[in-house]
């Protein structure tokens, strides 16, 4: 296989942009993986490019519902009466409820495992551990029951987006978990309590 050119379609799609594709290209991310006196010293495999790809795909679609979970989950009381910061909240849950939404989560990375990565084998594990499928493709597991996928000439330009959207909420989230961590205060808590603040300075500034 040509890697480089691979690579340079690969990451076309990945940042949406051919020309930071091609900085990538020329800074050593995009090259084949050399081999030196039977030694691997440089560059990156395909496998590894896909296992990349895998856990920014999936960091950015947990990041997404994060982030609408951190809004709705602050501004709709809970089931159980759940109340406060969304950093808060998940201890609030009673047991069962907890062990059930550990099981589910549990329950799902398995399915993905079984979908994307190579059963590994013990007996020759450095050739099977944190190995992709041949035939998979990141981020697809095949779940889609609204039928929402597009076709062919469509994926790309949706896989762009789901990834500069899934970039943007993992920022977002880190932000929102970070302030709620300093001041245990909600999201539209802290909004409203520096609007106060800065209403404060403005009405003292125009006094003095």
């Amino acid at each position: 296989m040509d890697y480089d050119r691979f690579f340079f379609a690969f990451f076309s799609v990945l940042f949406g942009e051919k020309v930071l594709a091609s900085k990538f290209r020329a800074i050593g991310l995009a090259r084949e993986l050399e081999s030196v006196d039977g030694m691997n010293r440089s560059g990156i495999t395909l496998n590894e490019v896909k296992r990349y790809r895998e856990a920014e795909v999936m960091h950015g679609r947990v990041a997404m519902l994060a982030t609408v979970g951190y809004f709705a989950g602050e501004a709709i009381s809970g089931p159980f009466g759940i109340t406060g910061p969304a950093n808060d909240q998940l201890q609030q849950m009673p047991a069962p409820a907890f062990a059930f939404l550990a099981l589910s989560i549990a329950a799902a990375e398995l399915k993905r495992a079984t979908v994307g990565w190579v059963e590994p084998d013990f007996g020759n594990w450095s050739k099977t551990l944190f190995q992709l499928r041949d035939n998979y493709y990141p981020g697809d597991i095949g779940f889609d029951p609204l039928g929402l996928k597009p076709d062919a000439k469509s994926f790309g330009d949706m896989q762009t987006r789901e990834l500069q959207n899934g970039r943007l909420a993992m920022l977002g989230w880190a932000g929102m978990c970070s302030q709620e961590l300093v001041n245990h205060r909600t999201i539209m808590g802290t909004i409203d309590f520096y609007n106060k603040v800065y209403s404060g300075i403005k009405i003292l500034m125009r006094t003095v």
